[in-house]
């Protein structure tokens, strides 16, 4: 639960710590360069606007345009390429037209065993939440109701009485009580599941009380961003969620985006599942090459300048910056995780917090990194690894999909569309390398 508050209070977080500073020191580097933080959108000072090949626009067009109350999308794209921080980005961009609620089920549920009903159970009190800190004063006899249906449905006796006092107090513990429930209890989560889908028309007629009243009362639509959906490790689960329980998923009454796995986009069902989904948006890597190698510079130029943001020329110079790109293979994560480990590894030498960042810093702990993964692969595994990098295409055979869960293999996408992929740059060498 303690990452909860970091993810849905970002701005509030970064305020607390003070404005955000150029790093002048490698300890400070090493502190900018946090792969696992999300920024809270395009007024932050690190924030770098994507170009639009690699951007979101496709996806705050389709948002922009629909008069629907209730389409539902799906969003998608390489873990750590930069989703939560444009969700985020696009949260700012839509809050004049909707009542955003934007929350990571990663912060807020078990990712190895979830159901669509943790999700909509978790749906209505995050919405709940987002109209309290806005300052909504929603309808009386609708919280009382809430209060009464969380009571009957999913709380015991003794639960009920630890929660007592004003119908909004009530609502917000039970909302808290309820995902302690759902994230951290196992048993509990069972029976939290089984009174859901016993009460599902009743959970959804909820949802959508709660929904319209919010909408009366801000004048605005309820847009819902589920992120962190696509670090589901089971894609047999992503995809039975998406497809058995699609029907469940898109009937709340409010837009929804939910973020998926890459790989359900490579579902032979995925036919079927994009029936209940209005729109299937990617949000792609940035990628510094072309297909034949040459020099990206849209791509090249934002990842620079994601580095020149946070850290001072003088302790990260342009030879340790252009080859932490030419490694990174513009995976946002990889890229300043990369960055944050050299400007570690140069802050052991003699000069201290002022030393300078070298590409030998740099290759030492892309070699790091290759080492780790090296047992990782099949003999299968390595024959794929150089048919993509030989072909720039993905097969969608079993070992081509688990590549790609683990970024081994990345897609990106021409000016016009047309997909291509190639090897994570930190394990080319691997390719020469013999089997066995």
């Amino acid at each position: 639960m303690k990452l909860l508050r970091k993810a849905d209070n970002l701005a509030e977080a970064y305020a607390l710590q003070g404005r955000p500073h150029r790093a002048e020191t490698l300890t400070d580097a090493y502190n900018n360069l946090d792969p696992n933080t999300p920024l809270p959108g395009k007024d932050h000072p690190f924030y770098v606007q994507r170009p639009e090949p690699f951007g979101i626009e496709l996806l705050l067009d389709a948002l922009r345009a629909t008069r629907s109350r209730s389409e539902k999308m799906l969003f998608s794209g390489h873990r750590g390429s930069g989703k939560s921080t444009e969700l985020a980005r696009l949260a700012q961009k839509l809050a004049d037209r909707y009542l955003v609620t934007h929350f990571s089920v990663e912060n807020l549920l078990d990712l190895g065993d979830l159901d669509y009903q943790d999700i909509l159970v978790t749906m209505g009190g995050q919405v709940y939440e987002t109209a309290r800190r806005t300052g909504l004063r929603l309808d009386a006899d609708l919280l009382h109701n809430l209060v009464l249906w969380y009571k009957t449905t999913f709380f015991e006796q003794d639960e009920i009485r630890q929660v007592k006092g004003e119908i909004e107090a009530e609502v917000q513990a039970f909302v808290v009580k309820l995902g302690t429930k759902i994230g951290t209890e196992s048993p509990k989560r069972q029976y939290v599941r089984a009174q859901a889908e016993k009460h599902l028309s009743d959970l959804l007629t909820q949802l959508d009380a709660l929904v319209d009243d919010v909408c009366r009362k801000s004048g605005r639509r309820v847009l819902v961003l589920v992120d962190g959906l696509d670090k589901i490790y089971n894609t047999d689960l992503a995809l039975k969620m998406f497809l058995s329980s699609a029907g469940a998923l898109t009937a709340p009454r409010c837009l929804i985006v939910y973020t998926v796995p890459i790989i359900l986009f490579y579902a032979s069902e995925l036919g079927q599942v994009r029936m209940g989904f209005r729109g299937q948006f990617q949000l792609p890597n940035v990628s510094p090459f072309n297909p034949d190698g040459s020099r990206r510079d849209e791509g090249w130029h934002m990842l620079d300048a994601i580095l020149q943001a946070r850290v001072a020329d003088r302790l990260l110079p342009r030879p340790a910056r252009e080859t932490l790109i030419e490694v990174s293979g513009g995976v946002l994560k990889h890229f300043i995780s990369l960055a944050g480990d050299a400007a570690l590894l140069a802050r052991r030498r003699p000069g201290g917090e002022q030393e300078t960042v070298t590409p030998e810093d740099v290759a030492r702990v892309a070699v790091r990194m290759r080492t780790a993964a090296r047992p990782t692969f099949t003999a299968a595994q390595r024959a794929e690894l150089r048919l993509v990098a030989s072909g720039h295409t993905f097969t969608n055979s079993p070992e081509a999909r688990d590549l790609a869960m683990n970024l081994h293999i990345l897609q990106y996408l021409n000016l016009n569309g047309e997909e291509w992929w190639d090897v994570h740059p930190v394990l080319r060498p691997l390719l020469e390398e013999p089997d066995g």
